[in-house]
């Protein structure tokens, strides 16, 4: 009994923080939409990001409901195969989300580069300006 009261718990939790999530996404994602300093690319960025992560929320949502309903039917599975079949289900949507979650970081990580690489070439830029300014002050 205590087994059940735990999953159930968990189940719950995972469930809960799936709909945090999403809710959090998209209250970010409203306030990036209304700031009218973000460029159009990347507001398109910020957009896939958006889509990434709700998907990955409702996944993980969608993940929580199904262990629990997983932990109502337990004993209940008269059969393996379509017990197996759930738990594949269950395995595929954690692996999908684990991809998301890759996918995200990865596109993180190039436009932090992109980003990264711009401020540098400002940076050359201005320093090759302090050179030219110290040379045409100099007599």
């Amino acid at each position: 009994m205590l087994e059940f009261v735990i999953l159930h718990a968990l189940a719950v939790g995972v469930s809960l923080f799936g709909v945090l999530m999403m809710w959090r996404h998209r209250s970010q994602w409203q306030k990036q939409q209304a700031d009218p300093q973000i460029e159009v690319g990347e507001k398109r960025f910020l957009h896939g990001r958006y889509r990434l992560r709700m998907q990955s929320s409702a996944l993980t949502a969608i993940l929580g409901l199904m262990l629990n309903a997983s932990n109502e039917h337990l004993v209940n599975w008269q059969q393996p195969g379509p017990f197996f079949v759930y738990v594949c289900v269950m395995l595929g949507l954690a692996i999908w989300i684990i991809i998301l979650a890759f996918a995200e970081f990865m596109a993180a990580q190039v436009v932090q580069r992109s980003a990264l690489a711009r401020l540098r070439e400002h940076q050359r830029q201005l320093e090759q300006s302090i050179v030219e300014m110290r040379q045409n002050k100099q007599p």
